[in-house]
């Protein structure tokens, strides 16, 4: 071997052995424990699910401003939350006798897609009103919840009938009982009697009946189906009817003094029909079948075979002896007012 191969040959051994030095100073300098390995693991773990919670975070408050703005933009669009107000309202005047919403009395509240509205009622007992009930109405988009309705009544009516009589249905036993009932309470008092009638007439026929000092709060209309049986549900027919006098609180629908509350309730049934699923949410009954309804007054006009009376007890126990009157139930009795 000549000596320029043996000085190659070193060179090249001199050169690898530094490179393996060098490598080996390395990894003696930047080697890394288990331990350590899987610090800097945990360590890019958790900064990866904070990095992820923080975007979540920032998306979600992107994203509630515009579901909000939307939630606004639906229940606005054609006055659909006012809509939905003026069904529950209606419903209320038409379905609950002697029974009204105060001026401005409902209240809403906007959620995400939602609309919660809740308000009180009020009937008048002798000259006085007095609230007898709080709802909470639950809406969806435009479908009605479970409805909370809290009663402050001494002698509520829960029945379909709402304590009427139809003039061919079947007298309950205890009908004559009620004028008892109305006999034993004292004349220093002031009482609401449930009137059904012998043969449906009209409100002129009616009042013509009535003696001094008695005042007329609510007519129950015949829309002949009341008395029967609704096939599908099996329950009777809910009692339907309107205030007998115009209501000072202009946000009622039978505030218009320019119209009967005749024609009012004959326009407030037919704004009904469009939602009358919400109606009969509202109104507790599974059937109200206004088509029906509608069709049968607009045939026959509008003839009334209930009525909801209030006044002096004392004056209010002379129907008695009114032969057109066929059954009485007596509903809230307060002291004078």
């Amino acid at each position: 071997m000549s000596k320029d191969n043996i000085d190659k040959q070193s060179d090249e051994e001199i050169y690898q052995q530094l490179i393996k030095g060098s490598i080996d100073q390395f990894k003696d300098t930047h080697s890394l424990t288990e331990k350590n390995q899987q610090q800097i693991i945990r360590s890019g773990k958790f900064m990866a699910q904070k990095t992820n919670i923080m975007i979540s975070l920032a998306i979600l408050l992107l994203i509630l401003p515009v579901l909000t703005l939307a939630t606004y933009v639906y229940y606005g669009i054609g006055g659909k939350a006012n809509r939905l107000i003026d069904v529950a309202a209606k419903t209320v005047y038409v379905t609950e006798p002697n029974m009204r919403i105060k001026q401005w009395g409902v209240n809403i509240d906007i959620g995400l897609f939602s609309m919660d509205m809740d308000f009180s009622i009020y009937k008048k007992i002798g000259n006085e009103e007095y609230k007898v009930a709080n709802y909470d109405v639950p809406i969806t988009f435009s479908q009605t919840g479970r409805i909370q309705r809290e009663a402050f009544l001494d002698r509520e009516v829960t029945t379909h009938d709402k304590g009427f009589m139809y003039p061919r249905g079947r007298v309950p036993y205890t009908a004559d009982l009620q004028w008892n009932v109305l006999k034993g309470l004292p004349d220093g008092t002031v009482s609401e009697i449930y009137i059904s009638l012998a043969n449906v007439m009209s409100r002129e026929e009616f009042e013509k009946l009535l003696p001094q000092n008695i005042d007329l709060r609510w007519l129950a209309v015949d829309t002949g189906l009341e008395g029967r049986t609704d096939d599908q549900s099996g329950t009777s027919f809910s009692a339907i009817g309107y205030p007998a006098q115009v209501d000072a609180n202009p946000s009622s629908p039978f505030s218009d003094k320019g119209k009967t509350n005749e024609v009012t309730f004959l326009e407030v049934l037919k704004l009904l029909r469009e939602y009358e699923p919400q109606a009969e949410k509202m109104a507790g009954v599974r059937n109200l079948s206004l088509t029906k309804r509608i069709q049968h007054i607009e045939q026959n006009g509008i003839k009334i075979y209930g009525a909801v009376l209030t006044g002096p007890t004392a004056q209010l126990r002379q129907l008695e002896q009114v032969k057109e009157i066929r059954g009485m139930k007596v509903g809230e009795v307060k002291l004078w007012n």
